[in-house]
């Protein structure tokens, strides 16, 4: 018996910090989705009401903090730490990765943002086994992107106000012109139907 306790209080104390871990994880990482989504939400700005897209990756980076900082990992506020990364930069839809530009004032070269969390996690038996803690650490990519199925599509798409004023109009999308949109159906050439169709009904 004596033997066998030792092992026993192992096994207990691996299940009930496994438990522990596994809630942190799950939290820091909905803490790093949430920031990295609110982050991209802000990349872009139109501060003078022209219509005209402005950096903003500080604005970003503040915001992905806040949103950190609002939630909570084992009934303990989260802290932005210096060990936290928050990166904005271009999302490739060719190799399905991430790029950080780094800080810029050309709305183009942002289109997506990456979230960079990592925490100490202290355990509670098997720092009896010399583990008084875990680094936990979480990462979210969040970009700019298509709805639907993911089927390239000419975006973002604009349409002329004029266009809209008139009801149950149909308009058809052109990649191969200048113009936006046209008063016509998405039967007449050319248009890029088999392109739109899936965002519209996705």
């Amino acid at each position: 018996l004596a033997l066998f306790l030792p092992v026993f209080i192992g096994f207990v104390g691996l299940t009930v910090d496994l438990g522990i871990l596994y809630t942190a994880k799950f939290q820091l990482q909905n803490a790093a989705d949430s920031a990295a989504l609110a982050g991209t939400n802000e990349l872009a700005i139109d501060s003078n009401g022209d219509n005209i897209a402005e950096a903003n990756y500080e604005g970003a980076r503040n915001t992905a903090i806040s949103l950190t900082e609002s939630n909570e990992m084992l009934n303990h506020k989260l802290l932005w730490s210096g060990n936290d990364i928050f990166e904005a930069g271009k999302w490739d839809n060719q190799i399905e990765d991430f790029s950080s530009v780094g800080y810029t004032s050309d709305p183009k070269g942002l289109d997506g943002s990456s979230v960079f969390l990592t925490r100490p996690i202290k355990t509670f038996f098997i720092k009896i086994f010399n583990i008084p803690e875990v680094q936990m650490s979480a990462k979210s990519i969040s970009f700019v992107g298509c709805a639907g199925n993911g089927t390239r599509a000419d975006l973002p798409i604009a349409i002329n106000k004029a266009k809209l004023i008139t009801p149950f109009e149909l308009i058809v999308f052109n990649s191969e012109n200048e113009e936006n949109g046209q008063y016509t159906s998405f039967d007449i050439w050319p248009c890029n139907t088999s392109t739109i169709m899936p965002f519209i009904y996705g």
